[in-house]
Order: structure tokens, then sequence, then C-alpha cells
């Protein structure tokens, strides 16, 4: 009957529509509106979004705990330096300006770079002090160069006693003075522990 057209004019000619009881009963057979069907799934689904944002809105207020933030320790670099004062005699700083010899030191880690003058025949350690945090762990050899062009081997480590200078006349074990009028360079990196000499050693060999 709800898929029936009824024409209401017609139902009045034959003398139907004077019966309250079909009347309504045609009125209830009748498809509800459309735009209300609409209207109410609008009102549902923008109810279901609101409840939703409240709910996510009440997550994001519950604030969690905070920690506590550990600072990160950064190794800063430390410089050491050594005055002219406490050259050895016959020993000169490279420029007659500068102060100090300065030494860099990064945990176990020692670089230099540094020149000297040598005025007069030289043969020794060429601090008479030599700072106690910048000792090696071991005797190491120096990286030397000379500009004078005097032809000289000269040899040289570092130990807990500095520097030392020498010139070489073929064996380790003969060492003469260095001649004088000489400026010498003197520069590397050395180590004042095993442990880290030991890791870049394994690094270098791949082990």
């Amino acid at each position: 009957m709800s898929n029936v057209y009824i024409d209401e004019a017609l139902l009045d000619v034959v003398g139907l529509s004077q019966f309250p009881e079909l009347q309504a009963y045609i009125h209830e057979c009748e498809p509800k509106s459309i735009v209300d069907g609409i209207a109410n799934q609008i009102i549902v689904v923008l109810q279901y979004l609101q409840d939703q944002v409240k709910d996510n809105d009440d997550k994001l207020n519950i604030l969690p705990i905070p920690q506590p933030i550990v600072p990160i320790e950064i190794q800063q670099v430390k410089i050491f330096k050594i005055p002219k004062s406490q050259l050895a005699a016959n020993v000169q700083m490279y420029n007659p300006a500068d102060e100090y010899f300065y030494f860099y030191k990064l945990r176990n880690k020692v670089e230099y770079n540094n020149g000297l003058y040598l005025c007069n025949d030289f043969m020794g350690f060429v601090f008479t002090n030599f700072l106690e945090e910048l000792w090696p762990f071991s005797k190491h050899a120096l990286v030397l160069g000379d500009d004078v062009g005097h032809k000289q081997n000269v040899m040289g480590y570092i130990s807990e006693k500095g520097h030392y200078l020498g010139l070489s006349i073929g064996n380790v074990d003969q060492v003469t003075p260095i001649k004088g009028n000489t400026h010498i360079a003197i520069a590397g990196v050395y180590y004042t522990d095993y442990e880290p000499l030991k890791r870049a050693t394994n690094d270098v060999n791949g082990d």
C-alpha cells in the first residue's frame, strides 16, 4: 500500500473520504520525508564528531610526568702554556715576540706545533720544567725540520722531561750537539695514556 499512489480527489468522488479510519491508515503508509532523514543523520554525525573532539581534547589535557633532563658533558680542549723563561740555555723562541709554547690537550691526546731558534750549539732537553699533565705514557719520537740548510741529521723525542734534541751521526746512541744559528720546527701528536693510542692503532689496522 505504501508504494501505491493514492488520489485523494478520487476517494472523495467515490465517497471513501468520509471514513476517518481510512484517512488515518493512508497517512500512516505515506513514506517519511527524505529531508528529515538526512537532517537526522547530520545531527547524529555532528554529535559524534563533537564527542570525538572532546575525547581527544581530554586526552591532550592529560600531561605526561616531566622527566629530568640530564645535560650532556662536552669535553673541552685544554690549553697549556709553557713560558719562554723555562727554556734551556741557548734555546730561544722562533719568533722573539712570542711569550709561550702552546700545547692542546683533549682527553688524553696532545697536539703541538712550535718553533725554536738555537743561538749556539745545543744538545739536551728544551725545557727546564715540563708540566706533568703533558707527560707522554712512553718516549715518543718528534717530527722535526730546519730551515738553515746545515744538512744536519737532527733527531729528538719527547718524554716526561719534555722535548729532547740532538744531532745523530749514524747511530741512535751517538748523538752530538746541533750547530748553533739553527731554526727548528717541532710538531706532533701523542697520548698521555696507553688505551687511546691502542684504540687509534687498532682503528688504523682494522683490528
